[in-house]
């Protein structure tokens, strides 16, 4: 059973989903969708005049089976310079803490961090701004392969990782090598694509299910199998992904959040009736 709580929070049975709002960036269009042609993507998520498009950062907070869960963790705007800010366009979304404690959770009640992936715009929150770990009785889950990439000297992982994001961490991180059940009806498949590490997560309760797609599937316009991201180490890893996992959720009616859309990020996916195009619309 899903209920629907307010615009941006759902129940799944006993479970609770609020989806936070991490602010905006933009990133270059024709690097978020690789080799579909501007004229297909520019209607859907519109460049500015540096060809930026608008991507969003919505962490997800999950409260199930006596857990604290987040999924992600933004990407911290108070610990980034203003000349980073700027080439990106980024707009901070209110301060995390205080948007935890809106929902009357404390910083040190978060007992998993469940990341997709280390990338700056998922793994920045993980800490304050003087260093210190914002989730402090937090484990963090990360794909082995993923931690062993981002600490790699990785010519084309450089630009997306920053070790100053979760090195300090190092005694909470919680490698996994590869499927795994993390919490009570949560598990993460390892999928690769975006990065060789890269894993969505699943969460499931009351008869129902939702996933967390990280950036196996970034925006709405993303939910295309085919159209994916010129930022995706692993291409066609990423479309067999997304070809073999999407449409099973979509079938089943699941829940989908999508990290980057910059508009509706939490609902299920609608099909156009001539099956071409996809959509997320809300639960009412």
């Amino acid at each position: 059973m899903i209920e629907r709580v307010s615009e941006h929070a759902l129940r799944l049975g006993d479970a609770r989903v609020d989806l936070l709002d991490g602010g905006t960036f933009g990133l270059d269009g024709g690097a978020m969708f690789r080799v579909v042609p501007r004229a297909l993507w520019a209607p859907l998520l519109p460049p500015d005049e540096q060809n930026r498009v608008t991507l969003g950062i919505r962490p997800l907070l999950v409260r199930t089976a006596g857990r604290t869960l987040l999924l992600d963790a933004g990407i911290g705007p108070e610990r980034r310079d203003a000349r980073f800010a700027e080439r990106v366009a980024l707009r901070a979304g209110p301060p995390l803490e205080e948007q935890l404690a809106g929902l009357g959770v404390a910083e040190d009640e978060v007992d998993l961090v469940v990341l997709t992936h280390l990338h700056f715009d998922h793994a920045g929150g993980l800490l304050r701004a003087d260093g210190r770990p914002r989730f402090p009785r937090a484990r963090v889950v990360v794909q082995h392969d993923e931690l062993a990439d981002a600490a790699a000297d990785c010519p084309l992982c450089r630009a997306s990782y920053v070790q100053d994001d979760w090195a300090p961490l190092t005694d909470l991180l919680a490698p996994l090598r590869g499927d795994a059940d993390v919490a009570p009806g949560v598990r993460v498949t390892r999928t690769g694509g975006h990065t060789r590490g890269h894993q969505v997560v699943r969460v499931e309760a009351g008869g129902a299910a939702l996933v967390f797609w990280g950036d196996l599937v970034p925006t709405a316009a993303h939910l295309r199998p085919h159209w994916v991201m010129g930022f995706d180490l692993y291409p066609v890893e990423a479309y067999e992904a997304k070809r073999d996992l999407l449409a099973p959720a979509v079938a089943a009616g699941a829940v989908h959040v999508l990290y980057h859309e910059p508009g509706q990020a939490l609902g299920r996916v609608v099909v156009d009736a001539d099956g071409r195009g996809q959509r997320l619309e809300a639960i009412t």
